[in-house]
């Protein structure tokens, strides 16, 4: 079992929401050879976003020829002091990962982060999904990063509340079932509503003005972080 390190939430102004870190990719091989030296990596969540952007992806983790890629950051809504260079700005997109980022609420409709295209030995299965879609108007609220057990929701229309995070998928290979990677929730437009992360493992996100505050995907989860309402996108959690 791999599983890669989750993305951070994105951070919103105080205009509109952000969407919640997607998982970063859960992979399993039933009969991978593990045999003498092998290089072991385990990949960092992505660091919280302190800066109106996109939240940063995980990192990938790895034993030996067996990779799982991070989690994709979650969208924001930008609408002054933008920082970053994407031209989608100001409305930025989840990005791709091994679970895709949710989306960003704001003016204009906007797509949550896809799972993104990897190659693995043969017999290797990888769990991952995509992140949320939101819809323009009304809050402004964001949607969840996607989980190894399912998408991240989508807000389909605009009276929706921020959506939670995909839940996460468990593995009995320490002798006792445990949940990995799950998704960030999104997090509250002009509301003090905010999402939950997935399978209580993901970040929540925050409500108007980091009021609850975001939070961190747990560690050794590889679960996304949430979105954040004008304070700090929380962080992913390590792989």
């Amino acid at each position: 079992l791999v599983v890669g390190g989750g993305g951070a939430g994105g951070k919103s102004t105080n205009v509109g929401g952000s969407g919640g870190g997607g998982a970063g990719s859960m992979v399993v091989h039933s009969s991978f050879n593990v045999t003498g030296s092998m290089s072991v990596i385990v990949g960092a969540g992505g660091a919280p976003t302190t800066t109106y952007d996109r939240g940063a992806n995980g990192s990938s983790s790895s034993l030996g020829a067996l990779v799982a890629i991070g989690g994709g950051g979650g969208g924001d809504w930008c609408d002054h002091g933008c920082q970053s260079s994407l031209s989608s700005r100001p409305q930025i997109p989840g990005a791709d990962g091994g679970s895709g980022g949710g989306s960003g609420g704001g003016l204009s409709n906007s797509l949550g982060g896809n799972v993104a295209a990897q190659t693995f030995p043969a017999g290797a299965i990888s769990y991952g999904n995509k992140g949320g879609d939101a819809v323009s108007g009304a809050n402004y609220h964001g949607a969840g990063g996607g989980g190894a057990g399912a998408a991240g929701l989508n807000r389909p229309t605009s009276n929706i509340l921020p959506t939670a995070g995909g839940i996460g998928l468990a593995s009995n290979i320490t002798g006792a079932d445990i949940v990995y990677a799950a998704g960030g929730g999104g997090s509250g437009g002009y509301t003090s509503n905010y999402a939950l992360g997935g399978s209580s493992i993901g970040g929540n996100g925050s409500g108007l003005n980091a009021n609850p505050v975001a939070t961190n995907g747990v560690t050794n989860s590889g679960s996304g972080g949430g979105g954040a309402q004008n304070g700090t996108g929380g962080a992913g959690g390590s792989g």
